[in-house]
């Protein structure tokens, strides 16, 4: 018997829909699970390989084999269709599923069609990813994707991505923060799957901030991109100059001032940005830079922060720069950073 769930998300992924993290780990373990489910997978995922076989299923000449095709799909056992509106008939999803069916039931056939190219073998995945100190001696990683996409990689974060782009979309896997440029292929959206958030591209410049126990947020510099949370439930179109926040299945869209702020970490002179920033919130972005751990003692919100200090500076001067007459006070003991307060006078 088919596997039903799989049918309908292998049936997603040949459309082009994007997948939830959890769709695609069903499908990922899915097709790991044998050569054949292998081979099914990476041929589903290549649009050209997918229109022969739908133009092939013409020729299918079994009396038999359709029958367990339609008993499959959930149609009528009664005799096939006429030829004349078969082309009809595979042009849509119904097609895809009754070739998946075929598939399903004869995997065989896999071995006595061509298979996907051989000059676009199944694409391996390539992981980049900075550490702070490799940040410190040389600043951002600068990746050009299969696409000519290019990538700014911060610092504490990782990229996942096929050496080639192969099927309808393009897409990358991201922990922690970068920005993206990305060109132009009609037909072949790009998206970005980063923490709680799933960011589709419509446009160009863009960045991602996805750690770890905090939001994820999106800032729009120009162009326009659509996010939505990782379960797909909701989805918001972006403007240049908004920020969307995904938190706990929830996408909010604010007004950004100064958007090119979101790639100050990225600059020749990287700086942080804050702006009316939590002083948890800040903190906590100076101990991942300085490679500190937070002991957060602060009762209440004490005061937003605001401005730009440089990433290389002393994180002495950081903290009065940042902190100094603020309702706080952050110490140093070993590789803790501690706040604590409010500061009496």
């Amino acid at each position: 018997m088919i596997d039903n769930l799989i049918m309908e998300l292998i049936l997603k992924y040949a459309r082009g829909s994007v997948l939830s993290h959890e769709e695609r780990r069903i499908l990922h373990e899915w097709g790991n699970a044998s050569p054949d489910n292998q081979v099914l997978l990476q041929s589903f995922g290549d649009q050209e390989w997918l229109e022969e076989r739908l133009k092939e299923m013409e020729a299918i000449p079994s009396q038999r084999m359709w029958s367990a095709i339609r008993q499959r799909i959930g149609a009528s056992t009664e005799a096939p269709v006429k030829k004349s509106s078969l082309p009809h008939f595979i042009a849509g999803s119904l097609g895809i599923v009754a070739l998946l069916a075929v598939l399903f039931i004869h995997p065989s056939l896999l071995r006595r069609v061509d298979p996907p190219p051989a000059s676009a073998p199944p694409s391996s995945t390539v992981t980049a990813e900075v550490s702070v100190a490799q940040y410190r001696q040389k600043g951002p990683v600068d990746i050009i994707l299969p696409d000519s996409s290019s990538v700014k990689l911060s610092y504490g974060s990782r990229l996942s991505y096929p050496k080639q782009f192969t099927g309808s979309s393009r897409e990358v896997y991201l922990v922690g923060e970068a920005s993206f440029k990305i060109a132009k292929q009609s037909g072949h959206p790009f998206i970005v799957h980063a923490g709680q958030a799933t960011v589709q591209v419509l446009g160009t410049l863009f960045n991602v901030r996805a750690y770890q126990g905090e939001p994820d947020a999106v800032t729009l510099v120009n162009g326009a991109v659509r996010v939505s949370d990782s379960a797909g439930r909701v989805t918001r179109t972006m403007k240049p100059a908004e920020q969307a926040i995904v938190d706990k299945g929830e996408v909010r869209i604010l007004p950004c001032e100064h958007p090119e702020e979101s790639l100050s970490w990225s600059n020749t002179v990287p700086e942080f940005y804050f702006h009316n920033t939590d002083v948890h919130t800040a903190v906590k972005e100076l101990a991942r830079w300085y490679d500190m751990e937070v002991v957060d003692n602060l009762s209440g919100p004490g005061m937003p922060i605001t401005g730009n200090l440089r990433m290389h500076d002393s994180l002495d001067l950081t903290l009065i720069n940042c902190l100094e007459g603020k309702i706080a006070h952050v110490g140093c003991h070993g590789r803790q950073l501690i706040l604590r307060g409010p500061v009496m006078h």
